[in-house]
């Protein structure tokens, strides 16, 4: 036996060959197998979680509990605390028991190796996982009741324990190939160890499942004794071929477990394939990342009281990053957008509701981009929602057993309680007026060059081949033709498609054939299915393009699914060629194994738009300049808020647009739209106004009514500024999020 728990506790060369081996002999030395949890029908109980990564850090908390457990074990201030982060104030001396107190200083004081729990990750064929902990580990007779069990209730009467409800340890073996356990209790020369597998009960042909089993000589886990064998007290847990989806590499691994166990009570350490002191990180939570990190703005917690009282309450945490991180790349300083990715692994769920500081559910970033109205800060918002406070009256109402899903009355409860709470907060409504003005005088600043061409494009429509649309490279297009999308184009009042809980199709359907792609360049795809709105948010399903020719297309970006319908865009690199066509479809991916394939479609690779030598387009159009209050000849030309457009004739003629017209910014105010979305309406906004003011500039010109200079100014304004509320009217009405 000792040869054989050798070869398990070697965590560089062990994989599921050399298990199977050592579990062939095993059987060979008497051996058998026991019902996980001594329930026959445990398949349903130990797949309660569907998220394998959620489930990983289940193992570590499981280590955290055993630390907690070794040191009530020698101080009954520990013992006798009524939660786990008063526990580890008392074990660390921390303030309020929260990592997040602590500075950088005491970090590398405060925490000695002992009370860590390691976390080593190995990539090989597979994803092979390892928990150790030194706490206070397992003897062989009180496995099958404990870390064996499912739903046991050993930890139900230690308030200073995280655990629960005795089940998320066993969760993980659902996504392992096997599972090892090697566990030496404290103060014990005797080390237990055993192997859990999935049974598929392929023989048994009445067996509607298959079952989880483990180990064991004479009905409990095989033992030896220690002596010749270095293994500290505490445990160790294997998951070999775990069933993941975080891409290889250290930094996935790393912002996953960071993400999960937001803020940890204890710390723990991350190794990636080599098990080395060199290659340790230590892992203290991404909220303590955040409240340390220079980029953290503004921080504000408040307590809100649930509707029934008796639920308890819940604290509402929310963090606010800067809106640019200052960097010097290669010489030159550049400026970084900040978002909430920096922290999270899922920053479209900025939303994370904690227990214990494990992470038991996530709200999407739509409640602060369109229930808080923040448009130009809802990416840099992180908020945390942390459940510890609760009754079990409220737990109950909050989380289900498995707790990777919050329940949904405890979802609109909660999005109420961060609605009300941060849409009055002062600090964020004028940061987000402030980011929204920053917006505007930055687009001030970019080319209009698109915007002089498509301007050029409508005044030919009134006067043909007055305005020339040269593209370097390219024939002119000619008065009165138009150009199509290579995807196909969003048609406007589009209907929803009816969809269903889970997807049964997914189509292509670019109305093109074949689809456009220039090359370099990205391309649409409109796609259709029956599939849910949101279904990609879950990280259940994946999505790729399967296409057989060198070098691939592949997808650049997407939306997601609403109303049936969603937008991929695609591109093809560099060393494609002009004219070649790809043949390609959609592949949509459940975890599960099922695969939907979508229709076939032709996309050709065409040429790119051209420019000049100096990298411009060729526009024979009025050149168009944004103007705000801060720019100089604001001043000069004597604007205000009422102005709207002025054009100037010189050597050239100049289109200035005022982007502070009280009726534009008010249109921003109100609609509240997102940075991304405000940005398309203010290019929107310019192309009509430039249009107006233009064809206003030759009518005076050609058709000359005798008027005075001051009379002709005020016919202008007074017809720039209906102009200006007809526009803004206009988008308001049919420009939506």
């Amino acid at each position: 036996m000792k040869e054989l728990l050798v070869q398990l506790m070697d965590a560089e060369k062990l994989t599921v060959e050399i298990v199977e081996k050592v579990v062939e002999q095993m059987e060979e030395k008497g051996c058998s197998w026991r019902d996980l949890g001594d329930i026959e029908q445990n398949h349903a109980r130990v797949n309660i979680v569907s998220n394998p990564e959620s489930t990983i850090i289940e193992r570590i908390t499981n280590g955290m509990d055993a630390l907690l457990e070794l040191s009530a074990m020698k101080d009954g201030k520990i013992k006798n605390a009524t939660s786990p982060r008063e526990a580890v104030k008392g074990l660390l001396d921390i303030k309020d028991g929260y990592l997040s107190n602590l500075s950088q200083s005491e970090e590398t004081k405060i925490i000695p190796d002992k009370i860590q729990v390691e976390v080593f990750v190995k990539v090989g064929d597979g994803v092979n996982l390892f928990f150790r902990d030194r706490g206070i580990g397992l003897i062989k007779e009180e496995m099958p009741d404990t870390i064996l069990a499912l739903n046991s209730s050993n930890k139900f009467r230690k308030p200073f324990l995280i655990g629960q409800y005795g089940q998320g340890g066993s969760t993980t073996c659902a996504f392992s190939k096997y599972s090892i356990i090697i566990t030496r209790k404290a103060e014990s020369h005797e080390i237990a160890f055993t192997v859990i597998r999935f049974n598929e009960l392929s023989d048994d042909h009445l067996a509607k499942d298959g079952k989880y089993e483990y180990l064991v000589l004479n009905k409990i886990p095989p033992s030896i004794e220690s002596d010749g064998i270095q293994f500290d007290p505490g445990t160790l847990v294997a998951h070999l071929n775990y069933e993941t989806y975080i891409n290889k590499g250290f930094i996935n691994y790393f912002q996953v477990l960071d993400h999960y166990l937001f803020d940890p009570p204890l710390p723990y350490s991350l190794f990636y394939d080599e098990w080395k002191p060199g290659s340790r990180r230590n892992l203290l939570g991404a909220r303590r990342r955040i409240e340390t990190s220079k980029l953290n703005q503004y921080k504000q917690e408040y307590r809100y009281k649930l509707i029934d009282k008796n639920f308890g309450e819940v604290k509402i945490r929310f963090f606010l990053l800067k809106r640019y991180e200052e960097k010097e790349k290669k010489g030159k300083k550049i400026r970084e957008p900040v978002q909430a990715d920096r922290y999270l692994f899922d920053d479209k769920h900025p939303i994370v509701i904690t227990y214990n500081g494990q992470v038991q559910g996530n709200l999407p970033r739509t409640i602060l981009k369109d229930d808080c109205k923040f448009g130009y800060i809802y990416k840099s918002l992180i908020v945390q929602v942390e459940c510890d406070e609760l009754t079990a009256a409220g737990k109950k109402f909050f989380f289900t057993s498995g707790r990777d899903r919050l329940k949904k009355a405890a979802q609109e409860e909660i999005s109420s309680g961060i609605i009300d709470i941060l849409s009055k907060d002062d600090y964020l409504k004028a940061e987000n007026e402030a980011r929204e003005q920053e917006s505007i005088s930055e687009q001030v600043g970019k080319d209009t060059t698109e915007i002089r061409r498509k301007l050029a494009e409508m005044l030919n429509k009134l006067n043909p081949g007055k305005f020339k649309i040269t593209l370097a490279g390219q024939k002119k297009i000619e008065s009165g033709s138009a150009t199509k999308s290579s995807g196909g184009g969003k048609k406007a009042g589009l209907e929803p498609l009816e969809t269903k809980e889970k997807p049964s199709f997914i189509k292509i359907a670019n109305i093109n054939d074949p689809i456009k792609l220039k090359k370099g360049r990205t391309s649409r795809l409109n796609i259709e299915s029956d599939a849910p709105n949101g279904l990609l948010s879950f990280n259940e399903w994946l999505l790729d393009v399967n296409d057989t020719k060198q070098p691939r297309i592949s997808i650049h970006s997407h939306s997601d699914f609403t109303g049936g319908r969603m937008k991929i865009f695609v591109k093809c690199d560099e060393s494609s060629k002009i004219g070649e066509i790809h043949r390609v479809t959609l592949r949509l991916k459940h975890k599960g194994g099922e695969t939907l394939t979508s229709n076939e479609r032709a996309i050709k690779i065409t040429e790119p738009i051209q420019a000049d030598k100096t990298g411009q387009l060729e526009v024979n159009a009025p050149e168009i300049i944004k103007l705000t209050e801060k720019d100089s000849l604001y001043s000069q030309f004597g604007w205000n808020e009422m102005t709207v457009a002025e054009v100037k004739e010189g050597s050239k003629t100049t289109i200035y647009v005022n982007m502070s017209n009280i009726y534009f910014r008010s249109m921003l105010k109100e609609g509240r739209y997102s940075e991304q979305r405000s940005n398309r309406i203010q290019n929107q906004y310019l192309l009509h106004i430039a249009y107006h003011s233009f064809i206003q500039h030759l009518g005076f010109k050609e058709n000359s009514l005798n008027l005075t200079e001051d009379a002709e100014e005020k016919i202008k304004r007074a017809e720039l500024d209906r102009a200006a509320r007809t526009v803004c009217s206009t988008m308001m009405g049919f420009v939506t999020e």
